[in-house]
Order: C-alpha cells, then sequence, then structure tokens
C-alpha cells in the first residue's frame, strides 16, 4: 500500500513537472513573440523616420545636380564625382536600412546604431556641398 502511495506520488509529481514545463515554455514563447512584435513596431517607426530624412537628402542632393548644369567644365567634373559619392553612400545606407527588417534581436541595436551612424556622415557630407 505505501509503495502504491508512493508511485502514485511520483506519477503526479512526474505530470505537475512536464506540466509545469510546458507552462513555462509556453511563456517563453510568448515572451519571445512580444519582443518580436515589439522590435518590428520598432523598426517600423524608425524606418518611417529613416525615410522621410532620406528623402529630405535626395532633394539636396537633387539641387546639387541642379547646380552642376551651371558650373564650369572643372568645377562641373568635381561635383559630379562627389555627388556620385553621396548617391552611392545613400544607396549603401538604404541597404542597410532594409537589411535591418531581418536581423535578430541580438544584432538589430548594433545594426540601428549603423544606420544612424551612416546617416549622420551622409547628412554631413551633403550639407558640406551647400557651405
Amino acid at each position: 500500500m505505501k509503495k502504491l502511495r508512493i508511485a502514485k506520488a511520483l506519477v503526479l509529481a512526474g505530470l505537475l513537472g512536464v506540466s509545469l514545463a510546458a507552462c513555462s515554455e509556453k511563456k517563453v514563447e510568448n515572451k519571445t513573440e512580444q519582443v518580436t512584435q515589439e522590435m518590428k513596431a520598432g523598426y517600423e517607426e524608425f524606418k518611417s523616420e529613416m525615410n522621410a530624412k532620406l528623402d529630405s537628402l535626395d532633394k539636396k542632393i537633387e539641387t546639387l545636380e541642379e547646380k552642376m548644369k551651371s558650373e564650369s567644365v572643372d568645377a562641373k567634373e568635381d561635383l559630379k564625382e562627389k555627388v556620385s559619392e553621396l548617391k552611392e553612400m545613400r544607396e549603401d545606407l538604404s541597404d542597410e536600412l532594409g537589411e535591418l527588417a531581418d536581423t535578430t534581436e541580438d544584432k538589430y541595436v548594433d545594426m540601428k546604431l549603423a544606420v544612424e551612424h551612416k546617416y549622420e556622415e551622409l547628412e554631413t557630407d551633403v550639407e558640406k556641398m551647400f557651405n
């Protein structure tokens, strides 16, 4: 009889352990999904803000291209080269912004900072062209 109670207790404990483990796994899974959704929402907001900033820089680059038409031959060549570099930086930045959507949570913050840094460099380079 005592052995039967011990066996029942062990079976019950085993079932509770499995149930608790499954419950814990579900909580972790839900938390992971919540973090992923928050990251995606944060990315969408960041992407929207960054695209607005990039649109503004695109207009400035277009202004430089218009300015190029009225420059002398030497100045035109120099300006053309610089505008080409700015466009290349702009494309690289756009590519990295797209890659940010597919990154893991661990790498997201670092990649976001890298995108912000590259934007600041591009913005500074564009502004230098107007001074």
